[in-house]
């Protein structure tokens, strides 16, 4: 049970109400696009050599999301897992398409990527403000 003033760890689809939880929703999706990229090196590995551009793509892109919070960035991740879910979807409807599984996780990264543009859009706007109201107000 939580004491009365406290909030209780932000969920994935819970509303963001400050810069914090934000920061949170950026930090969570960088740690999963590493994960990601951890699951696409040892596919790389294991199948001889597929995978290496998506793990390098996902390594980069969750170091530069947790770096600089860009709204662009987001943008652009948001379109690339959009065309990497519709490609697959393509190739699912051959016979010899990928795995379910990889249809479900490409589809559950455009989902949080969504929710991660939504992060960085209030991040720098709504939240800027915020902030800068914080730092501007007298101290008493």
């Amino acid at each position: 049970m939580l004491k009365p003033g406290l909030r209780p760890q932000t969920q994935l689809f819970a509303p963001m109400e400050c810069r914090e939880d934000a920061l949170r929703y950026i930090k969570g999706l960088s740690w999963i696009y590493f994960g990601v990229a951890a699951l696409n090196l040892w596919r790389a590995i294991e199948f001889a050599g597929t995978g290496w551009f998506d793990a390098i793509f996902c390594v980069t892109a969750g170091f530069l999301l947790r770096r600089y919070h860009s709204r662009v960035l987001a943008g652009f991740l948001c379109l690339m897992t959009l065309a990497n879910l519709l490609y697959l979807l393509n190739l699912s409807l051959h016979i010899t398409g990928p795995s379910g599984v990889m249809v479900i996780i490409s589809g559950l990264m455009f989902c949080l990527t969504l929710r991660v543009l939504e992060a960085t859009i209030k991040l720098h706007g709504r939240f800027a403000k915020e902030a800068a109201s914080a730092v501007d107000a007298p101290k008493d």
